[in-house]
């Protein structure tokens, strides 16, 4: 329970905290992403059609810390000579408040939503982190919260020295380098919101907190998302291009990925793009690599001897 005790201080609900329901999936879905046919790459190429100059995709890991992309040369070199750096959406504008839940719960509601074993864990857990406030949130709320504080104490990440998001300093360096930052999405905390309030899931979604819970007490670090943090990192990712994406991504992938869909092509014939955006939103047949080569782009893996 070492680790308990020194978890990393909870962010602000922000724009880009919603990119973390993703990962959440991946715990309550019993068939993680297997590294069976992996394409050693973050990094993939668009061209074709109406694409003026060749564009770019990146997949980017939230909670993984910016480091990894600077020692990731081909994807610092792309965005530094890209006319424009496309995002999920820009963090400038699109924060709330530290201290603005999104929506609240209480500890009745919890009560009645947990069985007796999982309350007392709930419980043991809030006393051992000396953090009440976790009966304020929505379980859709709490497992995101739950689920970073996870993958930063737990999974093997890169120290941390930047204090921000990987998508963040992407950001950051676009406007360093005197770059347009497009965001795909005006409002994410919005769409949080929604799903907050109205997810039929609340019941799954509990039962995810109180195994991150578990873990978390428990100090195991054996865990699907910390597998996807090591496939990641090792550039062992499958892709599964041929599957269709799990049931539970449909609000926050294909959907999302549907609207930005509709955004991409003027903006590939305006110009170079570097578009970051969450690793997941590239794979199933829903996602952007398959979407956009059904529109007719060539869409290709930039596999380098030293891209990391």
């Amino acid at each position: 329970m070492k680790r308990l005790d020194s978890m990393p201080q909870r962010w602000p609900i922000s724009a880009r905290f919603i990119g973390m329901k993703i990962l959440v999936i991946l715990m309550i879905n019993t068939n993680p992403i297997a590294a069976q046919q992996p394409t050693p790459t973050l990094l993939w190429q668009v061209t074709g059609k109406n694409i003026r100059d060749t564009s770019y995709l990146f997949g980017t890991f939230h909670e993984i810390s910016p480091s990894f992309f600077i020692k990731y040369p081909k994807a610092m070199q792309l965005l530094q000579h890209a006319d424009k750096v496309v995002l999920e959406t820009k963090l400038s504008g699109n924060q709330l408040a530290d201290n603005t839940p999104v929506s609240q719960y209480d500890r009745k509601k919890w009560e009645q939503l947990l069985k007796p074993a999982q309350l007392a864990i709930f419980q043991q857990f809030t006393a051992r982190a000396e953090d009440s406030s976790y009966y304020s949130m929505t379980p859709v709320y709490a497992a995101l919260t739950l689920n970073r504080s996870y993958i930063k104490s737990y999974c093997e990440t890169d120290p941390d020295s930047f204090n921000m998001r990987m998508d963040d300093f992407i950001e950051q360096e676009g406007q360093k380098n005197n770059k347009p930052i497009i965001g795909l999405e005006e409002n994410q905390t919005s769409i949080l919101n929604d799903i907050s309030t109205t997810t039929s899931d609340s019941k799954l979604y509990a039962d995810l907190v109180i195994t991150l819970m578990e873990q978390m007490l428990a100090d195991a670090t054996a865990s699907p998302v910390c597998t996807l943090v090591r496939q990641y990192r090792q550039l062992e990712l499958d892709y599964q291009l041929e599957q269709p994406a799990p049931p539970l991504n449909a609000d926050l992938l294909h959907d999302r990925n549907m609207s930005w869909l509709k955004q991409l092509p003027s903006l590939f014939a305006r110009g170079r793009c570097f578009i970051a955006v969450g690793i997941r939103h590239l794979c199933y047949n829903e996602g952007l690599i398959c979407a956009l080569r059904k529109q007719g782009y060539t869409v290709t893996p930039v596999i380098a001897k030293n891209n990391l």
